[in-house]
């Protein structure tokens, strides 16, 4: 059954909505690589990222805005890196998405979601795998955490942002108009 999901920043000063979501629509993912890590601590020092960052994979067209769109930012890490995504008033992180709207996915980020953790896990399922992770937290997290996302994981994702474009979410993206991003990336440096 698709659902409704309430999206807001910390302040409240951002909000939208995420339409037609359902578990088969998204990816529940963990991933640990370096520019989450820095993105999130850049902006949310508090967040504990030890066990990584909890991201919902979803299409960027099932995405809108009902206010405040104009305090949402973006920084690159890289000319080429993803557009990782932000509020200004209150320094919340939304996601991150490749940087050309061609390729239709965003990786949204638990804490803008506007819904109880447990309620995540109930609407997005449980966590499919581990992205990113190094052998050291792989060796302290035990069997928590997978060495390797796994060929199904990746395979899952590119399979449904190809599903996406073929579907034409490219042409419905929330953080694009007309193929240039709604805020102009500002390349920031990774430390």
């Amino acid at each position: 059954m698709a659902t409704q999901i309430p999206l807001r920043c910390q302040c409240g000063q951002v909000t939208g909505i995420a339409e037609g979501v359902t578990i088969k629509s998204t990816n529940h993912i963990v991933c640990h690589c370096t520019d989450c890590r820095n993105f999130v601590n850049r902006l949310a020092p508090t967040e504990a990222l030890e066990n990584g960052l909890n991201i919902i994979q979803m299409s960027p067209a099932r995405i809108s805005f009902t206010q405040g769109k104009e305090h949402i930012q973006c920084l690159q890490f890289t000319r080429t890196g993803l557009l990782r995504w932000y509020t200004e008033c209150c320094q919340s992180p939304i996601g991150a998405t490749p940087p050309s709207e061609a390729i239709p996915s965003i990786g949204l980020i638990h804490s803008f979601i506007d819904l109880p953790s447990e309620t995540q896990s109930d609407l997005f399922g449980p966590v499919r795998g581990h992205c990113f992770v190094s052998k050291s937290q792989y060796s302290a997290g035990g069997d928590t955490f997978s060495p390797k996302a796994g060929i199904g994981l990746w395979l899952r994702m590119y399979g449904i942002v190809i599903a996406w474009k073929l579907a034409g979410d490219s042409k419905r993206h929330a953080f694009f108009n007309h193929g240039v991003p709604i805020s102009a990336p500002v390349i920031v440096d990774k430390h």
